[in-house]
């Protein structure tokens, strides 16, 4: 089996405006049903992709996070890729810390961590 891993760095006010998502009612923080709050992607470099997300539930929950992995669709060639989503992680609770994945063999993990904004 094949590790792939990669990290994902996230300004420290982004991570914890998420962070407080996660713990706390939508309604309080404004955020609409099923909203995406967070969503970057990272590459692995051979043709996978995972979105990080933070999404708002459908009721007046937290919000919840999880990892989507994306495989690269040749047979539509074009300027740009096309993904065709392949996996995806457990529901979790936070944005901090790992997601991966096992796919076809391989495991794809991504490390969130907090960053502080350059001066």
């Amino acid at each position: 089996m094949t590790v792939h891993k990669a990290t994902l760095e996230v300004p420290a006010d982004k991570m914890q405006f998420c962070q407080r998502a996660c713990q706390e009612n939508r309604d309080d923080l404004d955020i609409g049903k099923d909203e995406k709050i967070f969503d970057e992607s990272v590459a692995f470099g051979n043709g996978f992709v995972m979105d990080i997300q933070v999404i708002g539930p459908l009721s007046n929950e937290p919000c919840w996070t999880q990892g989507v992995l994306y495989r690269a669709n040749d047979a539509f060639a074009t300027e740009k890729p096309v993904y065709n989503e392949v996996a995806c992680t457990e529901v979790g609770e936070s944005l901090e810390g790992e997601f991966h994945v096992e796919y076809d063999g391989d495991e794809y993990k991504v490390e969130v961590v907090e960053v502080e904004p350059e001066p």
